[in-house]
């Protein structure tokens, strides 16, 4: 191996400035826990129900109808 070094130095980057500070909120507890959402219950009027089972109506389920057991066919 030679004495001669085969690459430069890389330059060292120079010294950060300090960071900037978030602001911190005072109503806030000092804990990662994020406070629930509050959500409003609405419960459907009239007009709310009859658009579901009209669209029930209009969308049937396609499953497979299974026949009914023959009583008499184990006798």
């Amino acid at each position: 191996m030679s004495a001669e070094p085969t690459c430069e130095p890389c330059e060292k980057p120079g010294p950060y400035g300090p960071r900037e500070q978030k602001q911190k909120k005072k109503d806030q507890p000092k804990s990662s826990a994020q406070p629930g959402r509050q959500k409003q219950c609405v419960n459907l009027t009239l007009y709310g129900w009859m658009s579901v089972f009209q669209f029930m109506d209009a969308h049937p389920l396609k499953q497979a109808v299974m026949p009914a057991p023959d009583p008499f066919e184990g006798a």
